[in-house]
C-alpha cells in the first residue's frame, strides 16, 4: 500500500535487501527479525517496502507490505503507471543526442 512518503534516515535501523531495482526506485525485503521493542508496543513492523530515490544520498519510503505479492503489485502499477513518465521526463532533459537541453 502506498503511505505518505518518509525519509528513510529518520526509520529506525534495519537490514534491507534488494529484490528489483532500477535508477529511481528499489523493492526490498527485510532481513532481520522484528525486533522484541516493536512486538512489545504492537507497533506494525512491514517486511516489504519501495523506496524512492532522489538526489545522490536521498531515499524515502513511499509503499510497504505484509507479503511479496502485495508489495509485488504496488511494484507492478509504478513499473506500469510512473517509470514511463520518469524515463520520458530524463529524455527530455538529456535530449535525444545525449547532450543536456537548455
Amino acid at each position: 500500500m502506498f503511505i505518505k512518503p518518509v525519509d528513510v534516515v529518520s526509520l529506525p535501523p534495519a537490514v534491507w535487501n534488494d529484490n528489483a531495482g532500477n535508477l529511481k526506485f528499489s523493492l526490498q525485503s527485510r532481513l532481520n527479525k522484528k525486533s522484541l521493542f516493536k512486538i512489545m508496543r504492537k507497533e506494525k513492523d512491514y517486511d516489504y517496502r519501495v523506496i524512492m530515490k532522489s538526489g545522490k544520498n536521498n531515499a524515502f519510503v513511499v509503499a510497504v507490505d505484509d507479503t511479496f505479492e502485495k508489495i509485488h503489485d504496488t511494484w507492478n502499477w509504478i513499473a506500469l503507471n510512473i517509470m514511463p513518465k520518469v524515463s520520458l521526463a530524463r529524455l527530455m532533459q538529456v535530449g535525444i543526442n545525449g547532450s543536456r537541453a537548455h
